[in-house]
């Protein structure tokens, strides 16, 4: 409710006041902001931290789900929500830990909704991980936050166009 998404009713019940295009521009900015700075902090990590190691095997789950994609596209959304928690996992933020676990919430909830293009999203959804995990592991920060960019800007427009279009 905090959100403006539920509304608690007389009888002590819930109910769902549904996503608008207002609400879910301003969710991804919050998550543009959110993981923007992650990618600044994860390509500044020293090389022995943990999470250079955790991302290599994040690049590994992610070749092998393309390696049987047919079968086990359905698999990503799981992936998706451990690597996006891995990058922003490195730079904590009381803050913007308060709002993860909402954005996390509505994004993978509408997608499981929202059936349609399921295998394409998911597709092009797991080249631009790799090529995000190419541009961290690159320690490049231009690369890095190119490729962050370009996943959140495809991320931002798939979520936009398929709440322009429910019913």
């Amino acid at each position: 409710s905090h959100y403006g998404l539920l509304e608690r009713q007389s009888n002590g019940r819930w109910r769902a006041l549904g996503l608008t295009v207002e609400f879910v521009e301003e969710l991804f900015d919050m998550r543009e902001v959110m993981e923007y700075r992650a990618v600044d902090r994860f390509v500044a990590l020293p090389p022995e931290h943990p999470a250079w190691e955790a991302l290599t095997r994040m690049e590994e789950q992610h070749r092998a789900l393309l390696d049987d994609f047919d079968r086990r596209y359905r698999e990503f959304s799981e992936l998706d929500h451990r690597f996006h928690k891995l990058v922003n996992g490195v730079s904590p933020n009381r803050f913007f830990s308060n709002i993860q676990g909402v954005m996390s919430a509505i994004f993978h909830y509408h997608y499981q909704w929202n059936k349609k293009l399921e295998k394409e999203r998911n597709h092009v959804a797991v080249r631009e991980h790799l090529a995000y995990i190419e541009g961290l592991k690159s320690g490049d920060l231009d690369k890095a936050r190119a490729a962050s960019r370009l996943h959140l800007e495809t991320a931002r427009t798939t979520m936009m166009a398929s709440i322009e279009i429910a019913p």
